[in-house]
């Protein structure tokens, strides 16, 4: 098996082992505590008290646009999965991608 053989093999392994695309979510998940502003309120009072944790996934989309989504304690595990599926697949994508760089340099010299 030569080198340009071998590279195409493991680019169909790095393939068909990406990551279920019915999870992906790209963001960051963020946990916040609030002050009301209500002077009779123990979070007022106390910063300790606050009210929360209210989770949130946080989503760039370009430069100073960011958007946040408010979501339930039942969907944590949900968001952190599919955040961890999101980081494994542009792993993966990169690792191919490199693969291709690599194809197309040996392919040249041919």
């Amino acid at each position: 098996m030569d080198k340009m053989e071998k590279i195409e093999k493991e680019r169909e392994e790095e393939i068909k082992s990406l990551p279920d695309w019915h999870k992906i979510i790209r963001g960051t998940l963020m946990k916040y505590y609030w002050t009301c502003g209500n002077k009779g309120c123990h979070c007022y009072k106390n910063k300790k008290e606050r009210h929360g944790p209210y989770w949130y996934i946080a989503v760039n989309f370009g430069i100073g646009k960011q958007k946040m989504y408010l979501i339930s304690k039942n969907q944590i595990n949900e968001v952190k999965e599919g955040i961890r599926e999101y980081k494994e697949l542009w792993k993966k994508l990169c690792k191919i991608s490199s693969l291709n760089i690599e194809l197309l340099r040996l392919r040249r010299r041919r």
